[in-house]
């Protein structure tokens, strides 16, 4: 759900949804067992951009969540499908 939320907003935004710059980090010196705890603790932002901020704020959520709390593909469907 992670990785398909993420595609989506690339998708609306032309950017993968973190914004690594404003967090401050380079994933290729962090490496990726640095990328993933650095978004397992939440340490890296969202990008502000919003040119579709409904459909932003649902993929949010399945981005922000914790793994066992984030919708499934159907249920973000259906969410997508009432924007």
């Amino acid at each position: 759900m992670y990785t398909l939320a993420g595609v989506l907003w690339t998708c609306i935004t032309g950017r993968w949804p973190l914004d690594y710059e404003r967090a401050c980090l380079l994933p290729r010196e962090l490496g990726a067992a640095g990328v993933r705890e650095a978004i397992a603790t939440g340490g890296i932002p969202l990008d502000a951009d919003r040119p579709w901020p409904e459909l932003q704020q649902l993929l949010e959520g399945a981005l922000l969540a914790p793994a066992g709390e984030r919708p499934t593909a159907a249920e973000l469907a259906g969410q997508i499908s009432d924007v």
